[in-house]
């Protein structure tokens, strides 16, 4: 009887919704425990060509099965007519994995063999009820890390991620930047004779937007090209206080899609509930025509962004401007922005979230062996009281207490996927499934709040909402 009644908790947990995530390159982000999360290829917008014809696609992973569902050499076809948006799903697993458990560094590639074009996703994913999601390099570095080295204090960016020249032709673009915090920012561009290389950003709490022009120079030869942009907080030399972003070039006779959405910022940190700035920005490659345009929000956070439709003439562009206000002291949010001509529709999607750091912390006490208690409140309750940003130093130093425990512990806990226990692990598996499984579905349901983030307590023995900010 108790095994029935388990499973039927189980079912409960694992039919219950799944989260939308775009997914894009150098993207890390969390899954929760005994859930499936899938995110979206946006096909054909991720390999950045489009044709009129029928265009084949075949997608694949480098990741196992136990992790997705395009893992394990599995070979995934797709197909699209003209360059209307179609979303592949792509589904990770939670099930049956712990808080703390993580994925290797793993490929998604796209291959298009009627275009002959091939782009390739650099991703990884850890279990984790606090959620997060990064945007960052990491080459062959470790997914906790990159989640845990990565708070969006600031974003950079382009109106548009993609660009369209031909042999030669220069081009006067603009680099956005925005953040909350009182920072001077250092920046440097590289590739295509990006000129100015080098500028300075100024932010404050009350002015967080700021635009500078710069141009490029696309060389005589057809084919893809970058422009690489560095950004380093005056002052911070941690890898918290620096960001990079690219802008990718396509240069030749290359048809460009009919229309482009983008969003600014894609990936933004507050310390506070206020009001953030967003631009939804639509570039009309094609003839003059009206865009409609819509906004999808997840709960817990509102907006001023009004429904409309523009006529762009043909070659230029539309930029929207609007609001989003989060409601939760400690969350993660997805804001969706679409724009549709006719039956063809494209979306862009940016990322928010309110006191990463915070959740950063509580993520790695999670799955830490030994955590102090009162050193994480304690260290939680003075980030509640100082600057945005001021917290960098003593954030790496709780951070070293995490590191610290795990080493002197040395428990040999697999927190990677692979099959590193002692050879009798299995047979404890075996053993004793059922007590592993309560225990997790036990802590999963009673630690499980989607009102507010949590932090652990010595009063209560384990977690308290964080006070709104």
């Amino acid at each position: 009887m108790k095994l029935f009644w388990m499973g039927i908790v189980l079912s409960i947990i694992f039919l219950q919704g799944v989260q939308g995530i775009h997914i894009t390159d150098d993207m890390y982000f969390t899954i929760e425990a005994n859930k499936t999360t899938c995110a979206d290829i946006l096909i054909p917008d991720a390999l950045g060509y489009s044709s009129v014809d029928k265009i084949d696609y075949i997608i694949t992973s480098t990741t196992t099965r136990d992790w997705s569902d395009v893992g394990g050499g599995t070979i995934n076809t797709v197909s699209t007519d003209h360059d209307n948006t179609h979303k592949f799903p792509v589904c990770f697993y939670g099930i049956g994995k712990e808080e703390g458990d993580c994925s290797d560094p793993f490929v998604i590639t796209i291959n298009s063999p009627t275009l002959g074009q091939t782009r390739s996703f650099d991703m990884g994913i850890c279990v984790s009820e606090f959620s997060d999601v990064d945007i960052a390099d990491i080459g062959a570095g470790d997914v906790a890390d990159v989640l845990s080295n990565n708070v969006d204090f600031f974003d950079i960016g382009f109106e548009s991620n993609t660009i369209y020249l031909t042999p030669g032709e220069q081009a006067d673009l603009k680099l956005l930047l925005q953040s909350y915090g009182e920072f001077t920012i250092d920046v440097q561009l590289s590739g295509m004779s990006a000129s100015p290389s080098n500028m300075v950003f100024t932010t404050t709490s009350t002015d967080p937007y700021e635009e500078k022009d710069f141009s490029i120079q696309a060389p005589s030869s057809e084919g893809e090209y970058e422009v690489n942009v560095n950004a380093n907080i005056q002052g911070c030399s941690d890898s918290l206080c620096a960001k990079t972003a690219k802008l990718t070039v396509i240069v030749g006779d290359q048809q460009a899609p009919e229309f482009t959405v983008s969003i600014f910022p894609l990936n933004l940190n507050r310390k506070d509930l206020a009001t953030v700035t967003y631009r939804m920005t639509i570039v009309n490659n094609g003839d003059a025509a009206e865009f409609t345009t819509n906004i999808i929000l997840p709960t817990g956070i509102t907006s001023n962004f009004n429904p409309s439709t523009y006529t762009i003439d043909s070659g230029s562009r539309k930029i929207v401007g609007f609001t989003i206000t989060p409601q939760a002291a400690s969350d993660s949010y997805e804001i969706k922005v679409t724009a549709a001509l006719g039956d063809e529709f494209k979306e862009a999607i940016s990322h928010l979230s309110v006191n990463e750091m915070v959740a950063d912390v509580l993520r790695q006490a999670a799955s830490s062996d030994n955590v102090d208690m009162n050193q994480v409140n304690n260290w939680v309750d003075n980030y509640q009281t100082t600057n945005y940003g001021d917290d960098v130093e003593s954030y790496r130093s709780l951070q070293d207490v995490f590191n610290t425990d795990d080493n002197e512990n040395n428990t040999n806990n697999n927190t990677n996927g692979h099959d590193d226990e002692p050879a009798d692990f299995n047979l404890w598996w075996i053993v004793i499934p059922v007590v592993i499984i309560a225990v997790v579905i036990i802590l999963f349901l009673l630690m499980r709040n989607k009102g507010s983030e949590k932090y652990f307590t010595p009063e209560e023995g384990r977690i308290r909402p964080l006070q709104t900010l």
